[in-house]
Order: C-alpha cells, then sequence, then structure tokens
C-alpha cells in the first residue's frame, strides 16, 4: 500500500467509527506530535479524542489537501471552533503498510489573514 492508501484507511476507520480497523493501520508505539502535547500509541489518541469532543463541541476538522510523498503523507487540514478558522499540516510518516508517526502545527493566524 502507498501512504496515501494508508492514510485513506485511516480517516475512512474514522469516518465510519471503526475503532478496529483505525487501529490496525496504526503502529502500536505510533508517535503522534501535537500542537499542544504529545501522545503515544493508540489508547492514548483515542482518549484524547473523546475528551477532545467533550470539552470543544465546537470543534471541526476538514482536510483541504494531501500531499503524498514517498514515506510520509502531508496533509492540510483546515480547523474551526465557535466561528474561529485555522489552519494545521499534518505529516504522517508510514512504514510497512502502517502509520508511525504524526507530527503537526497550526498556525496562529485565521485563515484569510
Amino acid at each position: 500500500m502507498t501512504p496515501l492508501e494508508v492514510l485513506g484507511q485511516w480517516y475512512g476507520a474514522h469516518r465510519r467509527g471503526d475503532l478496529e480497523a483505525a487501529r490496525a493501520v496504526l503502529a502500536d508505539d505510533a508517535l503522534f506530535e501535537l500542537p499542544d502535547r504529545e501522545l503515544r500509541g493508540f489508547d492514548a489518541f483515542v482518549a484524547w479524542s473523546a475528551e477532545r469532543r467533550t470539552s470543544r463541541p465546537g470543534f471541526a476538522m476538514n482536510v483541504v489537501e494531501t500531499m503524498p510523498g514517498e514515506d510520509h503523507v502531508a496533509v492540510l487540514l483546515a480547523m474551526s471552533e465557535n466561528g474561529r478558522a485555522w489552519r494545521q499540516i499534518a505529516i504522517y510518516t508510514v512504514r510497512n503498510d502502517r502509520i508511525v508517526s504524526v507530527w503537526s502545527s497550526e498556525s496562529p493566524y485565521p485563515i484569510g489573514t
């Protein structure tokens, strides 16, 4: 599988709410380097996602563009929450058909400035 296909499985599994399919494409010790914290592994990611849904009900994220590479996929995301909109870039590293790391950074500036 290409990194873009692996990423498609990751996002597709989350859209369907199929956590086992999402777990299957994530390395056991995958590292998530997020703008405000580091997480290691699927269970930590799922717990953080659930906390975010509860504490930030107005939060939304949409994929704007994917930029595939040989072992990586960069994803441009449009983020929004309660009328505020901003961008995030996430770089997914894929090895042996599994996501091994995700690094992301956010722009502090609203979209359109």
